[in-house]
């Protein structure tokens, strides 16, 4: 059973009740709304995972990729791959065409080294170790 709890000590109760997931939505949108308005480093972060390959986020806001083309970016040629670009609620598939722009939101997909190689060559530097898939 999978049930929603808005407070993080209702969780263990619902836990004792029998309910298998306790999901706390509010918190769990709220630190991805967080991440989306406060992400202005370049840095991937991780949102998924299939085997080996991770999928990322990455805000494009003061990249150098802003201005160019998803061909010139180069984002599709070996390495990290960009899947798709979410600007202001919508996402769309990548054409070669599409230009970059400081809304974009970049998803990538990749392994974990890939998206180091990713960050190494666009984001700021760290102030934490970013998390590993």
């Amino acid at each position: 059973m999978v049930v929603a709890a808005d407070k993080e000590s209702l969780v263990d109760v619902l836990e004792l009740a029998g309910a298998d997931y306790v999901i706390q939505l509010a918190s769990t949108l709220g630190t991805a709304l967080a991440r989306r308005v406060l992400s202005t480093t370049g840095r991937t972060h991780i949102v998924g995972q299939f085997g080996v390959a991770c999928i990322a986020e990455a805000a494009a806001r003061g990249r150098s990729l802003v201005g160019q083309t998803v061909e010139k970016a180069g984002l599709q040629n070996g390495g990290a791959r960009l899947l798709a670009i979410s600007e202001r609620g919508r996402t769309h598939i990548p054409h070669p065409e599409v230009v970059i722009t400081d809304h974009s939101v970049l998803i990538l997909g990749g392994s974990d080294s890939e998206l180091a190689a990713y960050d190494a060559r666009y984001a700021d530097p760290p102030r934490v170790e970013r998390a590993r898939c």
